[in-house]
């Protein structure tokens, strides 16, 4: 008796635009996860939704953008070390970066940033910055450009996060409610 014969079905269309935002969200949050269980305290997540950007095709597409601060609080080690431990968390992640110091920036930081800091964002729009100073630390990112709808993510974001709120979309409280 033969084996039946393995079908793979392709996965819609959508199902498929759904997984690479949320593996593009991923990538982001889980450094942001490590940096916080580096420093540990109390993190003010000020941002946390997805927007419009470009994909390098010229399409239009979504992209995952978070901003956390942690200040006025004491860090568990020198600055400097947290960096060079932040610096290996990064690269457990696939991102080797390297560790530049900033004076102009008040307090002074070590900064960890996929580009380089004032770079911009990579081709593919992905942007990931760590700076961390005397009794502070931010952690900014931009995930890659991907396919995606939106609206559907960000009330996914607030339906996630209470007490965050992502991006207005035109229509998408009257959609919530119903």
């Amino acid at each position: 008796m033969s084996k039946p014969e393995l079908v793979l079905k392709p996965r819609p269309k959508e199902t498929t635009m759904m997984t690479n935002a949320l593996e593009a969200k991923a990538e982001v949050a889980s450094l942001y996860r490590g940096m916080q269980e580096l420093l540990g305290g109390d993190w003010i997540d000020d941002t946390h939704n997805w927007g419009p950007c470009y994909m390098l095709d010229g399409s239009e597409g979504v992209s995952y953008s978070m901003f956390s601060i942690r200040r006025s609080q004491p860090l568990p080690a020198p600055p400097k070390r947290i960096a060079e431990q932040a610096q290996a968390i990064w690269a457990r992640f696939g991102h080797r970066v390297e560790i530049e110091y900033n004076d102009v920036m008040r307090p002074p930081r070590h900064v960890l940033s996929e580009p380089r800091l004032l770079a911009g964002s990579k081709p593919d729009g992905l942007l990931i910055q760590f700076t961390v100073g005397e009794d502070y630390a931010d952690f900014t990112a931009n995930s890659r450009c991907v396919l995606g709808d939106q609206e559907k993510l960000n009330l996914l974001e607030v339906d996630a996060n209470p007490g965050i709120e992502a991006t207005p979309v035109p229509g998408a409280a009257r959609r919530r409610a119903e």
